[in-house]
């Protein structure tokens, strides 16, 4: 299964790329756009692709209202962090798939030479976000239910 968990943590408090970046691998751009400099606010989810691959999952997770910046999605998602509810559940696993995938991708590019587009992407997401919401026993519920069948 995939190696990560549904704790909400903060990403801003993380420097892991910043101080990456004073290393030899050329990670003065970002390597999802190629465009912009590569930083934690640009890489989640103001670069175009993982703009584009956060909008496809969060309309299909029934997530329409939810922000498209770090910042504000961290601050969007901290009060459901502390619920059990079924939103909260499939915000909290939508947000860490989608931050974990869009990490993987960015090393793919980086150490491995591999792309995948922004659909696969997403369907990678859509695809770790039903399973792992399989796991859960949630009461019959509209939105589980149109989540699942994404």
């Amino acid at each position: 299964m995939v190696g990560y968990t549904t704790k909400v943590e903060d990403p801003r408090s993380s420097k892991t790329m910043d101080v990456g970046s004073t290393t030899n691998l050329n990670m003065s751009r970002c390597p999802l756009c190629e465009m912009c400099p590569d930083s934690h606010n640009h890489l989640f989810f103001n670069c175009m692709f993982s703009s584009q691959a956060w909008t496809i999952v969060k309309t299909k997770a029934d997530m329409l209202n939810s922000p498209s910046s770090l910042n504000h999605i961290v601050d969007w998602i901290v009060p459901f962090a502390k619920k059990m509810s079924a939103h909260g559940v499939i915000a909290k696993i939508v947000f860490a798939a989608s931050t974990y995938f869009v990490w993987q991708e960015q090393n793919g590019r980086f150490f491995k030479q591999q792309k995948r587009s922004r659909k696969q992407l997403s369907e990678v997401i859509l695809s770790t976000v039903r399973l792992k919401l399989l796991m859960f026993n949630f009461r019959n519920s509209s939105r589980i239910d149109k989540v699942l069948n994404i």
